[in-house]
């Protein structure tokens, strides 16, 4: 067999003298056999008979011809027309800002005197920017709504926990009683039942809106995440249907100008707007149902009955301390599990309030310490920030006769007792500004006096911190006759 020629670049190639018109791509093909196939490979290819050669030559060419027919096929496939301007035929090349309109060259000439004109591209940046700021905005919205979702949505379990205990309890306390009492039983559980139909469907119809809320801030958030993505073109005309549909800013009949001005005033509005605050008094008042449960209801019976003159207030209880089902003592307990964070409860130390405050007159109460190596009693303001640890000073809003280390200390002035209290008496005068600290065993014994002026309600104050330990309100005896006030 004659030698065959394999030019490089060329297009027709000889063998056994026959010369034939061979595409660049088949000599490649030779090229790579030559390359990849080794010492067998390039004799195979070298021995190529005029016949196999021809063969392999024609497919190679038809599929060449099929390939080449799909990239003209592709090249040649209409291609959307660049938008013109309806009067002039022009391209659209500026964004006049009066009416918020694309514009052609002609356009702009004939335009009135005073109008202002961005490039399309410029245009397209700022009204970018514009819609990114909003994205951003509704996108911290939502998180804010999320958040407070979720704290509606454990409020409502919560509530739920508290209706079946505070059920449980007032069916226990009144299972002690004899037969005549089962109407007061009844109107109690029906009191509950009340105020559980109106705080639930409160929480949940705040829910829903939460939902409803989270569901259209979603929905916007996905329009205008589809509308960045266009070019610059197509959301510059699509720009002002969008405004309509996340602002609720009307286009027609606008006056030049005004339309991006609404737009503006909205965003604007739409910063100032509060995340979704939780509401107070949104969980069980627990403390009108159970305290003093059993005095009110022999008022009714002749007799003497205990009474304590401060009911503790679970909604107000830090996670570490536990209640007595009487809601008159208080121990601390570290492994409880966390309530919901609304906005009565203490967050930080073993902190907890009485169910009622006062603006007026004297109050005093008496609490068994015991044995209790770490607590506190007294007052606080109905302002003082229950979600950070404070000190126990009047300048915090906390005034308090505090024990620890052995150390009894009343707004951060240290007291020297002969004696440790068993029992401590708390006396408010709110009138007056006259507060007392007393040792009930010994009503003569002065811990503590301390004048000041009382400005807003005041609540009772419990602090423990020892597990060995509770703070017990001392029960108070009274003849029915006498009354509570």
């Amino acid at each position: 067999m004659r030698g065959m020629h394999l030019p490089v670049g060329g297009a027709c190639t000889t063998v056994g003298g026959a010369d034939l018109a061979v595409d660049g791509a088949y000599l490649d093909v030779g090229r790579a056999c030559l390359e990849v196939g080794g010492a067998s490979r390039r004799r195979q290819f070298l021995t190529l008979s005029k016949a196999s050669l021809l063969s392999e030559c024609a497919e190679t060419q038809a599929c060449l011809a099929v390939s080449k027919m799909a990239a003209t096929q592709e090249s040649t496939a209409p291609v959307p027309p660049d938008p013109v301007c309806s009067r002039h035929g022009d391209p659209l090349c500026w964004y006049r800002l009066e009416d918020e309109q694309l514009v052609c060259e002609s356009c702009k000439a004939s335009s009135k005197e005073g109008h202002r004109f961005w490039t399309v591209t410029h245009a397209f940046e700022e009204r970018k920017t514009v819609l990114e700021i909003t994205l951003q905005t509704l996108r911290e919205k939502l998180g804010g709504s999320r958040k407070a979702h979720g704290l509606f949505v454990e409020m409502a379990h919560h509530t739920k926990t508290q209706v079946q205990q505070t059920e449980r309890l007032i069916k226990d306390e009144f299972e002690k009683l004899q037969k005549f009492l089962q109407e007061e039983k009844e109107s109690r559980l029906a009191a509950l039942k009340r105020e559980e139909g109106q705080k639930s469907q409160k929480l949940m119809q705040m829910i829903k809106e939460m939902t409803k809320e989270i569901s259209s801030l979603s929905h916007t958030i996905k329009a205008i995440e589809k509308h960045l993505e266009s070019e610059d073109i197509s959301f510059l005309q699509n720009y002002k249907s969008t405004i309509e549909k996340i602002h609720g800013v009307k286009t027609r009949g606008k006056k030049p100008g005004q339309i991006h001005n609404d737009v503006v005033e909205k965003f604007c509005k739409a910063t100032k707007e509060k995340e979704p605050e939780v509401p107070t008094g949104a969980l069980i008042d627990v403390a009108k149902h159970l305290g003093n449960l059993k005095y009110s209801v022999w008022e009714k019976m002749v007799g003497v009955v205990n009474y304590t003159l401060v009911t503790l207030d679970p909604n107000t209880a830090s996670r570490c301390l536990s209640l007595s089902d009487d809601l008159t003592s208080l121990s601390y307990s570290p492994i409880n599990p966390p309530p919901p964070d609304n906005p009565e409860r203490f967050a930080s130390a073993a902190e907890i309030l009485g169910s009622e405050g006062f603006s007026s007159g004297r109050r005093s109460w008496d609490v068994e310490v015991g044995a209790n190596t770490d607590w506190a009693v007294g007052v606080v303001r109905e302002s003082t920030n229950r979600k950070k640890r404070t000190k126990l000073s009047s300048a915090e809003g906390i005034l308090a006769l505090r024990f620890s280390n052995d150390t009894y200390t009343v707004d951060t002035t240290q007291l020297s007792l002969w004696r440790k209290p068993q029992k401590v008496r708390v006396e408010v005068d709110w009138s007056t500004g006259r507060m007392t600290f007393s040792d009930a065993a010994f009503n003569s014994h002065i811990l503590s006096t301390i004048e000041l002026t009382f400005k807003e309600k005041v609540f009772p104050y419990f602090y423990s911190f020892c597990e060995e330990r509770s703070l017990q309100i001392a029960p108070e005896t009274r003849s029915i006759a006498e009354g509570a006030h």
